[in-house]
């Protein structure tokens, strides 16, 4: 299973939104999220530049964080001081 999210973590750059979805459903079936290779795949899809790839990554980190998995929470807040430094004035 680490071995999963190890290999999806080197291809989320490359491939944000099939990365997501695999984590999402592997995530639904039971596994749970290793930290560090879970948040780097939440990063790369919440910064891909795709709307929808980057709603849905919001929405796995809520998720997450309702059902007591609070390690990526920072994420969100990271994601909006972003989004808020770059919407004009």
């Amino acid at each position: 299973k680490r071995q999963l999210l190890e290999r999806l973590a080197t291809l989320a750059l490359d491939h944000p939104a099939s990365c997501l979805r695999i984590v999402r459903k592997f995530i639904e079936r039971g596994g749970y999220p290793d930290h560090e290779n879970t948040r780097t795949v939440l990063q790369a899809a919440l910064h891909c530049g795709e709307p929808i790839v980057e709603e849905d990554a919001r929405a796995l980190i809520n998720q997450l964080s309702a059902g007591g998995y609070s390690k990526v929470d920072d994420l969100l807040g990271a994601d909006a001081s972003q989004a808020a430094s770059a919407t004009p004035k």
